[in-house]
């Protein structure tokens, strides 16, 4: 599901897809949707994007990916960073491994991230800059040994 700017994605599934689940561009809402088993990201949004009660869950690489100012509120992004083919698998891992470049939620400047779930990824929450709020977050049983970080 491919978007351009100032669009609403509402209850939604996208799953087994070659790249992204839903891409969209800047001051889009992405609401009740379920994305699975792409090969790259489940959601990647723009920037001044809202991302709300979504269901990430086996993507390739981010269950979540939201660029700068975005809202992130009560979504469940779990198991992401896992090898669902050979093209996702660069890290050596096989079929169900979890790789090194999986996170639940990856955010960036002025982004707040309120009440998600991140577990099982390999990273649980990332973010790209020091301005990131992060409230009442579940972020457990992720390979690495801290579950929020900054890159």
């Amino acid at each position: 599901i491919v978007f351009a700017d100032g669009c609403t994605i509402y209850n939604c599934t996208a799953n087994n897809n070659g790249k992204y689940g839903i891409d969209t561009g800047w001051g889009c809402r992405v609401e009740a949707c379920t994305v699975y088993e792409n090969t790259e990201y489940g959601i990647d949004l723009g920037r001044s994007s809202i991302c709300i009660n979504n269901l990430a869950y086996r993507n390739g690489r981010h269950g979540l990916h939201i660029q700068n100012n975005g809202l992130v509120i009560n979504n469940i992004s779990n198991e992401n960073g896992v090898c669902i083919d050979n093209s996702t698998c660069e890290n050596g891992g096989g079929t169900g491994t979890n790789t090194s470049d999986g996170v639940g939620i990856r955010t960036f400047a002025n982004s707040v991230l309120i009440n998600n779930q991140c577990n099982g990824n390999y990273f649980g929450i990332v973010t790209a800059s020091t301005d990131v709020t992060v409230i009442g977050n579940n972020v457990q049983k992720n390979n690495r040994d801290f579950g929020i970080e900054q890159w």
